[in-house]
């Protein structure tokens, strides 16, 4: 008998697969079969991030109403919601609050969905919206990394060549005698 919930040797199981691939017969089988919907792979990766990233709200839906944790986080502390704003996914990221995804997690930078710079002035009022509505704090209390005045001022440090070798993944150990003139 199959195991639906095997893993390979990323952590991947088949339903993580089938919502990857967007295979909706084969997800339903999978979950008609009692599939574990919260699995995630190695990195802490879920079917619920996946879903996100590709905004298949309809697979997120499925998964609230199964009781799927939707505030799960990988090994850089993102839950789905952060995908989804990461992403651009409006639509993704009002479903998400609505099935009631946590909108204070903060990933490992102590970043809040609310608190990426890059995010669209539409999430982000969304957010602000949704934040104001619950009565949550401004602020998760958490540090909130760097301020504006010490990233410019890291930019405006010349890097010296340990910094540069460190920073560049093309450079190998065998190039470091070169790089320092041994």
């Amino acid at each position: 008998m199959l195991d639906i919930d095997a893993k390979d040797f990323t952590g991947y199981t088949i339903l993580y697969f089938a919502a990857e691939e967007k295979k909706d017969e084969t997800l339903t089988y999978l979950a008609a079969q009692r599939a574990t919907l919260d699995a995630s792979d190695i990195a802490g990766w879920s079917v619920a991030h996946s879903a996100a990233t590709a905004a298949r709200t309809a697979i997120l839906e499925y998964m609230a109403a199964e009781g799927a944790n939707l505030n799960v986080q990988d090994a850089y502390g993102r839950a789905p919601l952060h995908v989804a704003v990461l992403e651009g996914n409006l639509e993704t990221v009002k479903l998400l609050l609505r099935l009631g995804a946590d909108h204070s997690i903060a990933n490992e930078y102590c970043r809040r969905p609310c608190d990426i710079e890059s995010i669209a002035p539409e999430i982000k009022g969304v957010l602000v919206k949704f934040r104001h509505a619950t009565g949550a704090p401004k602020t998760s209390g958490l540090p909130q990394g760097p301020t504006s005045e010490s990233r410019r001022a890291i930019r405006a440090r010349k890097p010296d060549e340990y910094t540069l070798l460190a920073s560049n993944p093309l450079v190998y150990a065998t190039d470091a005698p070169s790089i320092f003139g041994t």
